[in-house]
This record gives C-alpha cells, structure tokens and sequence, in this order.
C-alpha cells in the first residue's frame, strides 16, 4: 500500500513537470517564430524599396540620354530658330523610333509656345511651362515626376489622356475620387534645354505615363519575385503588379487611409495590414515633383506567407510534444519501478535479518539501480555491504556528473558554432548582395557610357563633318569626362571581382625597377601638369619578388594618383623600396596636404574618403586605396598610411618576395 501511494507521487510530479516544460517551450518557440518571420519580411522590403525606386528612375535616365545627345545636333538648333514644324516633326519621329517606350515628346521656345508635339496640337502654352523656364534659366536637364490634370492632359493630347483613365475597382475614397473612373495622370518628364553659343533658345521634352504602367512593376517583379509593387495618387493605385487571387491590391484599388495620409505628409509609410484576413508588411515612399510637391506613392509590400509554414510548425511540434509526454509516462512509470522495487526487496532482506535465518555478513544487496537511501539503509543492516555498496555509489555519482559536465559542454560548443555560422551566413549574403548590386549596377552603366563614348569620339574625330573650335573643345570635355566615369566604373568592377574572388593572380618573377620606372613615367606628364617632381630611389640589388605584375602596376597606379591629386602645384613625390629581411617595402612620400590621425584607415574603406569635402575639391569615389589595400592582401602583405615630417603623407606597402612559395623559398 505504501510503494502504491509513492509511486503514484512520482508518476504524477513527473507528468507536471514534463506538461509545464512542454507548453513552455512550445510558447517561447511560437513567439520567437513570428518575431524571425516579421523580421525576415522587413528586411526584404526594406531591399525592396530601393530596388523599386532604381526601377523606377531607370526608363527617365535613358531617355535622359537620348535627349541630352538630341540637344546638340545643330539640325534641331536650326529648326528652333526657323520655327521649321515639318522638320522638328521629323525630328519627333527619329526619336520615337530611337526611343518607342516614351509615351511623348514635345518642343517649346523659350516663351514656354509648343513648337511641335507628336500630338497634333501646337501654338499653345505648355502646360509644364514652368519646368521648362527652370531648365533655362539653370541649362541644366530636369526629371520631374508631374500629376497632370485629366482636363489638361485632355487639351494636349486626347490619345494621351484616353490612356490614362483607370478605372476605381472599389468604393470612394476620402482623397476626392468621386465616379467610377480616375482620370489624373502621373507623368515622369525629362526636360532639355537646347543651348546654342551659349544661350538657351527653346526645350525639348519627353515623357512617361505612369498610368496602367507594367515595365515598371515588371521588371520590378523579375528582381524580386514573391512581392508587389504599386504606384499610386489620391488613394488611387494607377499601377500595380498584384494579380493573384489571395493576395489582391489591383490597380484601381482604393489605397489604406493610413498609408495615404503618411505618404501625403512626406514621409515613409510602414505598416502591417490584413489582406483578404491574411496579414502583410507594407513599406511606402512619397513621390516628390521637382517643385517639391508630393504628387503620388510608390509602395511594395508582401504577404507573410510563412505564417502558413508555422502553422504546419505547430502541427509538428505538437506532435512531437505528444510523443514526448508518452515517452515520459513510459519513463517516470520505469523510474517509479526503480525506486518502488527496491524497497520490497528491502523489506524481504529485512525480514531475513530480523528472522535470524541468514548471517547479514553472508547477504549480498544487488540491485545496483537502487536509490543512495535505500543502500544506506541495507548496509545499515549489513555492515560489509553497505561499505562496498557505498563506494559503488559514490563512483557512479561520480562519473554521471563527468557525463552531464560534458553533455552541458559540447551543447555549449555546438549553440556557439551554429551562432557563429549563422552570423557567418549573414555576412556572406549581405556581401553577395552588395556585390551583385555593385556588378549590376555597372554593367548596366557600361553599355550607355560606351555608346556615348563612342559617339563623342566620332564626333571628335569629325566622321560625321567638320566641327568649330568651340565644338571640339566640347567634344573633348565629353571624352574626357566619360573616360573618367569609365575609369570609375571598372574600379567598381575591380573591387566586385576581387572581393567575389574572380580576380585571378598570375604571379612571375619581376623586375621591380622596371614596374616603378614605367609607373612614373607612365604618370610623368600628370605630374609636370602639376609642377611637381617625382624621384625615384631604389635600394641596390633588389631581389626579383615572385608578384603579378598587372596587379603590382595597379597597387603603384593608385598610390601615385592619390599622391598626385593631393599634392599642391611646386611639390614633391618620392618613390623608394627596400629589402627588409625577406620583404619588400614600397614608400610613395609626398609633400601633399597630409590626413588626420583619425582617418588613416578610414580612407582604405570603399567609397570613403578622409573628408566629405575631399570629395568636392579633388573628386574621385574613395575606391583607389580599398582595391590597393585588397591587391596588397592578396599578395599577403600589409599597407597604411603615415603623416610624414614635410606635412604630407607616406604610403607604405610591405610584401613579402614570394608569398605564393609553399617553402618559402624565394628567388633571387
């Protein structure tokens, strides 16, 4: 009766603790489960965002492009100034075939007239006629996101207008949508000005609807799939790429009033809402016109889908909980046993003692999974057993907490290590990411920047006929310019490929005296343009280092442009090199402006530059010492900066000789 009732205690006290541990960890694991899955779909949006925003200024650059080269061709200019309709007629539909994604075109004289539109409307006053005085008065190209007025656009041009109408799938708004139909039309127009000798004498102008708009949204889409973008003005979405059935915010939809009234203000929406009763994170910026008006929003957003997958979690754990609690009766009815069982062998031996039947020193107590107290009182009974039982105890109490020590060891080692990959995975896709983007970028620069290098080149070399002195003085400031943004561009390039691990080394044995000298005089005549003197001092005998030599051209490129740009006119550049115990030191020491104690290693970060204002006075992107402090590594050497007593600055690469020699060896 008595092991009945302690045992019923053990089996019950044992179920309590295994529900309470269960539920527990079944809460916290739900918790932490939503917090991972909101974080993960704040992350991709903020992403989003901006690659939604790059999508959108894409289409108005190209065309920017395209209308900037029109604005220099001496036909245009002429037609201008002759009021030649027929000819900017023509010259309107070179453009629409040079660029048919452009949903106008329009010419004005400098008193805001339409000279010519691809509409058949003219004579009249743009209705962008400010846009267009601000273009001539700055000479500069304007982008400007613009919300035209449907009578306004009507009166221009009714194709135009007809294809912007959208029709609102749901009820009115409170942002002034009265009818069925939204008729406004949000346009993205890039303004030109024509300058001729010097003065601007009319505009050119192009221009994109944004109503029922899908380039946008697609391509948008092709680069982030699983999520949406929409565009939208009073409340209304003009444009969107949400097309399936459970998740619909469709063009014609009624925007949140919360969303409109943030984004109205100015300011960034971000915001959880529940669509068809399922929940999605919104992130929505305002469209600002050039005027500074807030014309309209451009938002993405994506449901939460993996909520469905913790519901299938839950499933799981649940189950497994199930399983455990059944595992756990199993056990705490075993363990009950343990302790229960004992105790009636206790009481038989007991009663052989007491019966006198058996000498307690013949007795042997061998139920060895007995509890300590229930030995203690056999051995009480029979004083040799209990000596041997004791130390039997005490050595599997021993080595059972060596056991739990090591388990509560290696489930420390194996929490950390999966913190640190984790951490490490991070790390990884946040720089695949920033590389990707880099690459992209560029390469998506490259093909507009070569065609415009290529053109300036014709232009420079008179193919297409002869050119004034002025002309060609322009010409060249386009080369030059485009040259330098191509220069910029590749050390993007350089920086992606190196940091991706594409940028293969091929070492061979150098001469360094010949790298340096071609080096200096290959950027002589930048110096001399300066009035500064370079010198060059080498140790004798220098060993041959086992180096690549196109990257060893770059590492001494950069450092002698960056001491070169920051040198005043009449100053000095040495280069020396040393052999320092099976290294080689590279010094390049000017007499330049020097850097801040502070910033010499802030100027080896990518993009960065000692001061913000370094930027403006000597121009460049800061990408020079972090491609030359990664060549250097690469090498298995070490760069820095140091300020110099002449109050400039030495830049100082060690590199060992053979860094790719497995023996060490190196060769002479």
């Amino acid at each position: 009766m008595i092991s009945n009732k302690i045992s019923n205690h053990i089996l019950l006290g044992f179920i309590l603790v295994v529900l309470i541990a269960i539920a527990l960890s079944a809460v916290a694991f739900s918790f932490h489960l939503k917090a991972v899955e909101i974080r993960n779909v704040t992350k991709m949006l903020d992403a989003a965002i901006e690659t939604a925003w790059s999508q959108f200024e894409a289409k108005p650059l190209q065309l920017q492009t395209v209308l900037k080269e029109a604005s220099r061709e001496q036909v245009l200019k002429d037609a201008i100034r002759q009021k030649d309709y027929q000819a900017l007629k023509e010259l309107i539909r070179n453009w629409e075939e040079v660029y048919p994604n452009c949903d106008y075109f329009v010419i004005v004289d400098t008193d805001g007239k339409v000279l010519c539109r691809d509409s058949a409307n003219r004579g009249d006053t743009w209705h962008l006629k400010s846009l267009a005085r601000k273009g001539l008065a700055s000479k500069e190209t304007i982008v400007s996101t613009e919300l035209v007025p449907a009578d306004v656009l009507k009166n221009e041009s009714k194709q135009l207008a007809e294809k912007a109408v959208v029709e609102i799938t749901e009820p009115t708004n409170e942002h002034g949508q009265g009818g069925s139909l939204f008729k406004d039309a949000l346009m993205t127009v890039v303004v030109v000005p024509v300058i001729e000798d010097n003065k601007a004498i009319g505009v050119i102008s192009g221009g994109f609807l944004l109503n029922h708009d899908e380039w946008i949204a697609r391509e948008y889409t092709s680069r982030i799939p699983n999520t949406y973008l929409s565009i939208g003005v009073k409340g209304v979405r003009i444009s969107s790429n949400i097309k399936t059935d459970d998740f619909a915010r469709p063009m014609g939809s009624v925007q949140e009033n919360e969303l409109v009234e943030t984004t109205s203000a100015g300011k960034r929406y971000r915001g959880k809402l529940l669509v068809k009763d399922r929940p999605a994170l919104i992130v929505a910026d305002p469209i600002i016109s050039y005027g500074g008006q807030v014309v309209g929003n451009i938002g993405v957003g994506a449901p939460i889908n993996m909520f469905e997958e913790f519901a299938g979690s839950i499933k799981t754990i649940l189950t497994i909980c199930l399983l455990i609690f059944v595992v756990s009766v199993f056990l705490s009815e075993r363990a009950s046993n343990v302790i229960t069982q004992p105790i009636y062998e206790l009481k038989e031996l007991a009663k052989k003692v007491a019966s006198n039947n058996i000498e307690p020193e013949v007795i042997q107590w061998e139920d060895s999974k007995a509890p300590v107290e229930i030995n203690e009182l056999a051995n009480n009974m029979i004083e040799m057993a209990r000596a041997l039982k004791q130390k039997e105890i005490e050595a599997q109490t021993y080595a059972q907490d060596l056991t739990n020590e090591k388990e509560l060891l290696e489930v420390k080692i194996h929490d950390r290590t999966r913190q640190l990959a984790q951490l490490v995975a991070e790390l990884k896709t946040a720089n695949k990411y920033k590389s990707q983007f880099l690459a992209n970028m560029s390469h998506e620069l490259l093909t507009p920047l070569n065609s415009i290098i290529g053109f300036a080149k014709l232009l420079e070399d008179q193919t297409a006929g002869p050119l004034n002195e002025k002309q060609l003085d322009y010409t060249a400031t386009i080369v030059l310019s485009a040259d330098h943004l191509l220069e910029l561009i590749n050390d993007i390039l350089d920086l992606v490929k190196i940091d991706q691990g594409k940028s293969k080394l091929i070492p061979e044995y150098i001469s360094l005296e010949e790298v340096v000298n071609s080096m200096v005089l290959l950027l002589g005549p930048q110096a001399e343009e300066k009035g500064l003197t370079m010198e060059v001092k080498l140790e004798e005998n220098l060993p041959s280092p086992y180096w690549d030599k196109k990257k060893t051209k770059q590492i001494l490129v950069n450092l002698l442009t960056n001491a070169i740009k920051f040198t005043p006119e009449g100053g000095s550049i040495l280069v020396s090199a040393q052999n320092i115990g099976g290294k080689i030191k590279i010094t390049v020491s000017d007499t330049g402006i020097g850097i801040k104690t502070e910033d010499l290693e802030k100027v080896f970060l990518a993009f960065e530059q000692a001061e913000a204002s370094y930027t403006r006075r000597y121009k460049g992107a800061g990408l020079g010492l972090a491609i030359t402090k990664t060549l250097v590594e690469i090498h298995k050497g070490k760069i820095w900066l140091e300020n110099n007593a002449q109050g400039g600055t030495d830049a100082i690469a060690v590199l060992p000789i053979n860094p790719f020699d497995k023996n060490g060896g190196d060769r002479q």
